[in-house]
């Protein structure tokens, strides 16, 4: 009887140490130093222009705020009056509704469509800390509290997801969940789809100035500490930004980093069940074009539209993209409803 007691002794002391030495270094891993930049981002007025930022203000709107479900506040933009459909705009990682006063106020314009331009929670004007959020996946909950707001305002609308870069990327996060409130249809400019989609770009840039930097190894670490149900550390930055310090937003945590993009994009794709647009530009700096339509085709009935003259900031109003969507509301979602 001793020699089973004494292996069984045995193994908990070699899972107590394999334990250790696992959660030990996952530690090591998310206490390396965070990663610094050797020299300044220059701005200039020719590289804002190459960018394709937009920063006007042509358009009046309608300043709005919807409640989450922790009592706190989003802002938003709304442009255009009540029609039979809503989209609801979501912005790019760093940015907030100010830079989309031009594509909501076009969209509005081409469309008939109301738009309601959303400042995600720690973004812009809303409530919550920059650059990070409370869980992973609190965006999806924001996002289908304000779907929730709409549809329960004016539930004959239809209600259609557009996001550009990150917000593309959160709402395909949105799709896989299925027991969210369901939307009309999804509008995608040059969505983010992870590190592990093929549209990503794994190559480092040519050029001597470093804009954004990730802290791999905090990633890893932490990813492993969460395979074992420790998310203790989950308010750390892992997503850096060569920007001024006094800039509200440099830095994004791992629970705000981890809830960007869908975890496998062809499933996200798979699971889309409504009409889905996305458009990018063959321009896109951020991204591997080519792959986009593959990606799309194989796993959804989605379209995609590749404008020749667009790059990733410029391809949301891009004249291309406005008359497409416009055609695709008219055709495409509207035949779609008409066979239900």
């Amino acid at each position: 009887m001793k020699l089973p007691r004494i292996k069984f002794r045995k193994t908990l002391i070699g899972l107590a140490i394999s334990a250790l030495v696992y959660i030990t270094g996952a530690l090591c891993l998310v206490h390396m130093a965070e990663p610094t930049f050797e020299k300044p981002l220059t701005f200039s007025p020719e590289k804002m222009q190459e960018s394709g930022l937009n920063f006007a203000q042509d358009y009046g709107y309608t300043p709005v705020k919807f409640s989450m479900r922790d009592n706190l506040n989003l802002a938003a933009n709304q442009f255009g009056g009540q029609s039979n459909t809503t989209i609801i705009l979501i912005h790019g990682i760093l940015s907030s509704n100010f830079t989309f006063n031009t594509t909501a106020g076009l969209l509005s314009e081409n469309t008939g469509a109301r738009v309601i331009a959303l400042d995600l929670r720690g973004h812009g004007q809303s409530d919550g800390a920059p650059g990070d959020i409370d869980y992973i996946d609190q965006y999806l909950d924001d996002i289908e509290d304000v779907v929730a707001s709409i549809q329960d305002e004016t539930p004959k609308e239809s209600i259609i997801l557009a996001g550009h870069s990150m917000g593309g990327g959160i709402i395909m996060r949105y799709v896989l969940e299925e027991d969210r409130r369901a939307v009309d249809g999804y509008l995608l400019f040059a969505p983010a789809l992870g590190y592990n989609s093929p549209t990503a770009k794994n190559e480092s840039s040519e050029s001597d100035e470093q804009f954004a930097q990730i802290h791999l190894a905090r990633i890893i670490g932490l990813s492993m500490l969460n395979n074992v149900f420790i998310t203790r550390w989950h308010e750390l930055p892992v997503m850096f930004f060569n920007l001024p310090e006094d800039t509200p937003l440099t830095r994004y945590s791992f629970r705000s980093l981890m809830s960007m993009s869908p975890d496998d994009p062809a499933k996200a794709f798979q699971a889309v069940s409504k009409p889905l647009l996305l458009i990018v530009g063959k321009g896109d700096q951020m991204f591997r074009v080519d792959q986009f339509e593959p990606l799309v085709k194989d796993n959804s009935d989605g379209k995609v539209l590749m404008i020749e003259d667009a790059n990733h900031n410029s391809v949301h109003y891009h004249p291309e993209a406005l008359e497409a969507i416009s055609s695709w509301l008219n055709t495409t979602l509207r035949a779609h409803y008409a066979e239900e």
